[in-house]
């Protein structure tokens, strides 16, 4: 905990203890943040969940084949695919847009979801985007840039409910003109 007067050692601590992020949508970090905020009442409500574990990762992989059966036929999208060796939870529901058959690209189709009172995001900027590593050197492909550039990140949570979905699923398919 910390305590005082000082608006400025207090932003700076609120600043760094939420992991240094300067945007409430995207996670872009402008320097090394922590995410030290679990406090007693929190680590219960965790052992709590951690009980149902099963439970959700069953509902979580119930929520991502409802959303293959329903949008698979979309030439417009890439949906999440589980490789034939790995058993995903399928903590997040993922699916890509292709911006040269849509028009659209992933941060308007989020904006558009948006507006029909669906909460969606863009995946996370890849690390070597980050400001705090622009300096950094970067050994990779441009596989990271391209899932962020047309990533969206669909309703996926454990309290979804069948009709909540099927309403994400209705406007999706509006936006891909089906």
């Amino acid at each position: 905990m910390i305590l005082t007067d000082n608006a400025d050692w207090a932003n700076r601590a609120k600043h760094i203890t939420t992991q240094a992020k300067y945007d409430s949508l995207e996670y872009l970090h402008d320097e090394i943040g922590y995410n030290y905020r679990l406090n007693n009442v929190a680590a219960a409500i965790g052992v709590a969940q951690m009980e149902r574990l099963d439970e959700f990762i069953v509902k979580k992989r119930n929520i991502a084949e409802v959303y293959d059966n329903a949008l698979s036929n979309l030439s417009d999208c890439g949906l999440m695919q589980e490789a034939h060796y790995a058993f995903s939870t399928y903590w997040l529901y993922t699916l890509t847009i292709n911006q040269s058959l849509l028009e659209i690209d992933s941060r308007k189709f989020i904006a558009e979801l948006n507006k029909f009172g669906i909460q969606s995001r863009p995946l996370w900027c890849p690390a070597h985007k980050q400001k705090i590593y622009s300096d950094c050197i970067y050994y990779g492909s441009d596989c990271a840039d391209l899932l962020y550039a047309t990533g969206v990140q669909l309703p996926s949570s454990v309290g979804l409910k069948f009709e909540e979905q099927q309403y994400v699923i209705d406007k999706v398919m509006s936006l891909f003109g089906e």
